[in-house]
């Protein structure tokens, strides 16, 4: 499974590469700025990176310079994300170690192509993830889309429950990053809860609200995000590895009901 780091401080890019990669089988990381980047590449070892140049924080070139530095880290693809650029501004990006520049604004099928021609390049031995089939679309999602999500929310919890035991065995930041998993989770299950209490059909209706949904997104992206951090370390392996892949997997479907209620509100 090819593990790719996502680093851009604009949400709504990070998210459309985030959901355009996982959706084509590969474990997804995201970081907001410069320090982030230069401290997880520090601990981690990610088979490419996806780098957004306006991402806050320090000079993103020196940034990528600085990473590829690391004897371990020489070889590893550094995708950007540009707007309009010169020839010459080209020119220093693959100095710094670019392999490429996808132009702003994106477009998601040309970047998932480019990341696998890099990953190619450089013949990873892992094999990329198949991309997830979609959750069916049911009677029970049509008519209490609630109730589906308060389900997946439920398995969700289920799985970190079972996982919390041995959260200290998975890597140093493994119990903060699992706190933020098992908050999340818990914040969804209490918004949730409290949509149910209207009943089946207003609680529908409720959840075709942009700024509802976007809440929402906002909390099973946190589930997700530190899912694939955790992910990354060495410790999870075996059946706790199948856990968490499942509650990406769990996520995924998550936002897709989200988008049928989008659908239905349009």
């Amino acid at each position: 499974m090819n593990r790719i780091l996502i680093a851009s401080g604009d949400q709504t890019t990070a998210e459309g590469v985030q959901y355009a990669l996982s959706s084509a089988g590969y474990q997804t990381a995201v970081i907001a700025d410069s320090q982030q980047l230069m401290a997880f590449c520090g601990q981690h070892t990610p088979d490419l990176t996806v780098i957004d140049l306006d991402l806050p924080g320090s000079d993103v070139l020196s940034a990528a310079q600085a990473i590829r530095s690391e004897t371990r880290l020489q070889n590893m693809p550094l995708i950007g994300l540009a707007g309009p650029v010169s020839d010459a501004e080209r020119e220093q990006a693959k100095v710094c170690g670019f392999s490429a520049l996808e132009s702003k604004p994106l477009n998601l099928p040309n970047l998932v192509n480019t990341v696998q021609t890099a990953l190619n390049s450089v013949a990873t031995n892992i094999t990329p993830m198949p991309a997830p089939k979609p959750a069916p679309v049911n009677v029970d999602v049509d008519r209490d889309p609630v109730g589906v999500l308060l389900r997946q929310t439920s398995e969700i919890r289920t799985l970190t429950a079972d996982l919390k035991p041995a959260v200290a065995t998975y890597g140093e930041e493994a119990p903060e990053l699992f706190g933020y998993i098992e908050n999340s989770g818990n914040q969804i299950q209490n918004e949730l809860d409290k949509l149910a209490e209207h009943g089946m059909e207003r609680s529908a209706v409720a959840l075709q609200d942009k700024d509802l949904r976007h809440d929402f997104r906002n909390m099973i992206g946190s589930v997700t995000g530190f899912s694939e951090l955790l992910l990354m370390e060495s410790g999870v392996h075996g059946e706790a590895r199948e856990k968490f892949i499942r509650i990406r997997e769990i996520c995924r479907e998550f936002c897709e009901i989200l988008d049928q209620q989008k659908a239905a509100a349009a």
